[in-house]
């Protein structure tokens, strides 16, 4: 098998029916590549087993697991046990193929790693973002950061892929230990992009290669998820020591606040995360 597709579900079933005819319009597989699906469902629902039927009688290999949802990151980790594949392909079940995947089994080697171009229904084109580490409080309110696609050679070495898809050679993810689960949602792909950096180099845009991801999320805006991005930005600095990550997101929000409600929920969120992590320091002692 070359291309394997991890896909983590969650009840997703809105999504997979356009993600499945997607695929199998882009008619990928045609062009040589050998293609299987692992789709892993956290929820405790097994609904979304039917839906990928269609994938089957196209003939393509489809492993559907049901696990304990231990956040995304874990997800994925079980699903590249799974797979065949030379080449891991993470993809988010609420994206739609465009383009075919075999111009990535074209392209692959032991030490690729990247991502393609996403599409949004605004008509904005991404594939990277910066490690937070590298954000500054004038590029956050600028927006600029996810605008490198393709990225300037200044920027290579900072980069990391859109996490909805996610391209990775299998040995070079087994070689840089797979995600760390300490992550729930949110910053696993950017601490992982780190390890892949120091193992082989920066990523590669897969430029002829296009998905759809609408937004990158419907619910980005939801109490919930605000929290968990919060409580995934203070993990990636406590793994990697990087703690002005957190006074860059801080102030960017607090000079936010007056003009977005978002910005207000983001900063209340991480000084409510902030204060409860000292607290448990504080137990632990």
């Amino acid at each position: 098998m070359s291309l394997s597709v991890v896909t983590v579900s969650h009840r997703s079933d809105r999504q997979l029916p356009r993600y499945v005819d997607s695929f199998l319009d882009s008619r990928s597989g045609r062009g040589g590549a050998e293609i299987e699906f692992v789709v892993v469902e956290n929820s405790g629902h097994g609904d979304a087993d039917a839906m990928l039927d269609p994938l089957r009688r196209a003939g393509f290999p489809v492993t559907f697991l049901q696990v304990d949802n231990r956040g995304f990151g874990a997800g994925c980790n079980v699903g590249a046990a799974r797979a065949s594949g030379r080449t891991l392909i993470f993809a988010n079940p609420d994206l739609a193929f465009i383009d075919a995947l075999d111009a990535i089994d074209a392209r692959a080697d032991d030490r690729t790693w990247g991502t393609v171009t996403q599409e949004d229904s605004e008509g904005r084109a991404y594939a990277f973002d910066i490690l937070p580490e590298y954000k500054t409080v004038l590029g956050e309110l600028q927006g600029r950061y996810r605008s490198f696609t393709p990225a300037d050679a200044v920027w290579r070495d900072r980069l990391y892929p859109v996490g909805s898809f996610f391209i990775v050679a299998k040995s070079l993810f087994r070689a840089a230990g797979g995600f760390d689960e300490r992550f729930f949602m949110y910053h696993e792909e950017a601490e992982l992009s780190r390890r892949l950096h120091r193992l082989a180099g920066p990523p590669t845009l897969f430029e002829e290669m296009r998905v759809f991801h609408e937004a990158f999320g419907s619910e980005t805006s939801r109490d919930a998820t605000l929290r968990r991005e919060a409580r995934g930005l203070l993990t990636y600095a406590a793994i990697t020591g990087e703690r002005r990550i957190l006074r860059t997101r801080a102030l960017t929000q607090a000079l936010m606040s007056p003009l977005s409600s978002g910005a207000r929920r983001r900063l209340r969120f991480l000084v409510e995360e902030l204060r409860a992590a000292r607290r448990e320091r504080g137990q632990a002692a």
